[in-house]
């Protein structure tokens, strides 16, 4: 195995730059006259390398495109941090959801409508524990393959009524964006409702992507938020609440995410010492990471390379992943050394797990 020239570190014939210390490395002889240099790719990113569908992208200007991947070589590395300060509360953590059955009724979540779509069946159940199913549109019924259950675009969910009969709501008056608040006057066996606003006017077969809870929420409140939608809530306060009901959320370690729909907001009842207990020790546990993370970012810019990580992977701690792993899962998702990925986003996910 040769020697980087530079740091005098080992580095496999195949890697084109060091990534310990970032050098290139002049061994393009072993790999044939079409080798290509990961610093000189000019290659943008594209979906492909978050979708699964991995050829190789290279990936070195997007930050969130980078973090992303990395997010996804460590929970593949079996990265975890094993102990948790403090039990999540029950209102944080997912029920656990019932296999579904060939011709059940389901709910689709649409990422181009950005909402759930009723009327929808499973039919096929596959062995890896997928499901394909029917969605119904104007024109056509197209079949979705290989969805999971969940609750962010491209999931499915049971079709179970989300309301009860005197649910105080949100509706959005006949689709034309503006909500109002009302009150369920009737569950239709069709999975849809009768609505009575607060003005006088009903409303009838309301399908239920256009109904929300009625808001409980004021700006400064504090919240527990489904991060990005990935099954983990972090505390902080609402910064803004939008005319369409959704919120900006200020995380108490300083990321700000806008546009959250009130389905992934959380309160934190003052009296609830569980709930407040739980939210203190997150921050805590996330601002180690932080703080062991700010040692590699003297500029505090919030960003450290793929290659520092790379080296804090496999050369610090009680147990370094083998390089060898490390180099093979960064280049399957295109991660570039000289790439650089947000830590905060870094640290939520090693705190989550």
């Amino acid at each position: 195995m040769p020697y980087c020239r530079d740091c005098g570190k080992e580095v496999m014939d195949e890697w084109k730059l060091c990534p310990f210390c970032g050098s290139a490395q002049s061994n393009s002889e072993n790999n044939g006259d079409n080798s290509k240099s990961i610093s000189d790719s000019g290659i943008d990113f594209t979906d492909s390398a978050m979708s699964g569908d991995i050829h190789h992208t290279v990936i070195n200007n997007d930050v969130e495109a980078v973090t992303n991947a990395v997010l996804t070589a460590l929970d593949r590395l079996g990265v975890v941090n094993s102990e948790r300060p403090v039990k999540a509360p029950a209102e944080l953590v997912p029920h656990d959801v019932a296999a579904l059955s060939i011709g059940e009724s389901v709910d689709y979540y649409s990422p181009t409508n950005n909402r759930w779509l009723d009327a929808c069946q499973v039919i096929a159940v596959n062995s890896d524990g997928t499901y394909d199913v029917t969605v119904p549109k104007s024109s056509q019924v197209e079949t979705k393959y290989g969805v999971v259950i969940g609750d962010s675009p491209g999931t499915i969910r049971p079709a179970v009524p989300l309301f009860s009969e005197g649910d105080r709501i949100l509706g959005n008056w006949r689709n034309a964006g503006a909500f109002y608040m009302g009150t369920i006057a009737d569950i239709n066996s069709d999975g849809t409702y009768d609505i009575q606003y607060d003005d006088g006017d009903a409303e009838l077969k309301v399908d239920q992507s256009r109904i929300f809870h009625s808001p409980q929420f004021g700006i400064g409140d504090r919240v527990f938020a489904n991060w990005k939608s990935h099954g983990y809530y972090f505390p902080g306060h609402i910064g803004a609440i939008h005319p369409d009901h959704t919120m900006r959320i200020d995380y108490d370690d300083g990321d700000v995410e806008d546009d959250v729909p009130l389905s992934r907001i959380r309160i934190i009842p003052e009296d609830d010492t569980q709930m407040q207990e739980y939210a203190e020790s997150l921050t805590e546990a996330e601002e180690e990471i932080l703080d062991a993370f700010r040692v590699f970012d003297p500029e505090d810019s919030g960003t450290i390379s793929a290659a520092e990580l790379f080296r804090i992977l496999t050369e610090i701690g009680d147990d370094p992943i083998n390089v060898g792993e490390v180099h093979e899962l960064f280049n399957e998702l295109g991660i570039s050394m000289e790439a650089e990925l947000d830590y905060r986003q870094l640290a939520k996910w090693l705190v989550s797990h």
